[in-house]
């Protein structure tokens, strides 16, 4: 299994909108959180918003094409929540055959937590993939 960490945008002083990607051993493919939708983010770009600015956008789809994968290789989709900075692009994986997320109005798990181990233990660690498509600095 790999997992696959993925830069989408940042908001206010570089804060990362990250999106993780696992790669399973079967050969699933499974988002963990979507990142912005681009109207959100040209909306945020706009002189009259008032609102938090979203900067060095890339798109999830982007970042799966760096990986050879596109929308209809994901099997599952997971949104830790709907807000729009993780559940912006769900729309476009609608062939996952799964969507998981949290009840409304409360935030999920870590996703590291479902597979039982610590996100600082060296499990996680040696699982991680840093993906060469992160938004650039």
């Amino acid at each position: 299994m790999r997992l696959y960490r993925m830069n989408t945008a940042t908001i206010g002083a570089d804060i990362p909108v990250p999106c993780s990607l696992i790669r399973t051993d079967a050969g699933q493919h499974i988002p963990i959180d979507t990142g912005y939708a681009p109207e959100i983010v040209a909306a945020s770009q706009h002189p009259e918003h008032r609102g938090i600015r979203v900067g060095q956008y890339r798109p999830i789809v982007e970042h799966l094409a760096d990986l050879g994968l596109g929308v209809t290789d994901i099997d599952i989709l997971i949104a830790t929540h709907l807000d729009t900075d993780h559940a912006g692009m769900i729309d476009a994986f609608s062939r996952a055959s799964t969507r998981r997320r949290s009840p409304p109005r409360r935030r999920a798990s870590p996703p590291i937590a479902a597979i039982g181990t610590r996100p600082d233990s060296a499990i996680v660690r040696s699982m991680v993939t840093p993906c060469s498509c992160r938004a650039s600095r």
